[in-house]
């Protein structure tokens, strides 16, 4: 009862009742992470590139969807893109057991000594190489005078091109093996050389490929699907 009645005084003007202290809130602070930025693809450098290498020669095109890959005594082949990627200052581009990676920075090849407006570093196999890159330029339909003439196993059978089997003649737009005629309908620059499209036909077949030519001195290389052909340049 002396309970009920002193909290009846207190509601009527009696001895004030002290508020309750407030409760102290704890906030938590949980830090922002930060964004880390993500490289874009450096502008300078286009779609269509090509990355050479030597010591080992390598050269690799970005071509559309695939790379065409070639290389000393290494037939050229088309792999496909499987991704693309950003890298500081450059761009990469992987394909089955070959990476390319061409960067914004100025180069100079290492035996000719010609400038090229990109770095590139390219794995293949796991073994890595370093060069420079550039531009692929416009392929042409027509091969440079340097690989023009006949081109025979030997000079006896150079002598004799009634008996020989074995020669290759080659004009701006054509290719002729024996009875085989090839009408050539791209040529792009690659290192050391030209890469060349070509529709062959003969002896009732027809079919098309890809192969590259190279001249060393007077010693034209031919290679494409198969061991490479070599054959010395014929008198004119």
């Amino acid at each position: 009862m002396t309970i009920g009645l002193a909290a009846m005084l207190a509601g009527c003007g009696g001895a004030p009742v002290p508020a309750p202290e407030p409760t102290a809130s704890v906030v938590m602070s949980v830090a922002t992470p930060t964004p880390v930025p993500v490289p874009t693809a450096t502008s300078a450098i286009p779609d269509a590139v090509t990355a050479t290498t030597n010591e080992p020669f390598y050269s690799a095109a970005i071509d559309g969807d695939a790379i065409r890959l070639s290389g000393v005594d290494l037939p050229e082949r088309r792999l496909g893109i499987v991704a693309r990627d950003a890298v500081p200052d450059g761009r990469r581009w992987r394909a089955e057991g070959v990476t390319v990676t061409v960067i914004d920075q100025a180069c100079a090849d290492d035996m000719s000594g010609e400038p090229r407006p990109f770095r590139s570093v390219l794995t293949v196999g796991g073994r890595t190489a370093r060069g420079c890159a550039f531009p692929t330029p416009r392929a042409q339909a027509t091969i440079p005078a340097a690989f023009l003439g006949r081109w025979d196993r030997d000079a006896a059978a150079c002598a004799a091109p009634a008996t020989s089997i074995e020669g290759v003649t080659i004009s701006p737009r054509e290719l002729r093996f024996h009875e085989s005629l090839g009408d050539v309908t791209a040529v792009t620059p690659v290192a050391g050389g030209v890469a060349i499209a070509v529709a062959y036909s003969g002896e009732g077949e027809r079919w098309t490929t890809r192969q590259t030519l190279r001249v060393a001195g007077d010693v034209l290389t031919i290679a494409g699907e198969g061991a490479p052909i070599r054959r010395v340049r014929c008198p004119r």
